[in-house]
């Protein structure tokens, strides 16, 4: 799997965890005890980002909040 991929891939749960973190419907005590899955998830973000750094792979702020467009895969590819 490529970085740019797994980067997306790690994205989206970053993205799905912050949703419910922000949720004010959940219990906060239910929210705190999803925190330490969140700094995972926001551990191995950075820790893929220097990975492709180091490997020379360039990327904006954009692709960092937003993931890469050339491997974000179409949910509607195989129809």
């Amino acid at each position: 799997m490529s970085l740019k991929l797994e980067y997306n891939e790690v994205l989206r749960l970053h993205d799905e965890a912050a949703r419910f973190l922000d949720n004010h419907s959940i219990p906060l005590e239910v929210r705190e005890g999803k925190v330490p899955e969140y700094i995972k998830i926001t551990t191995k973000l950075n820790a893929l980002l220097s990975q492709m750094k180091e490997q020379g792979i360039s990327y904006s702020d954009e692709e960092i909040l937003e993931g890469f467009e050339e491997v974000r895969i179409d949910p509607y590819h195989d129809w």
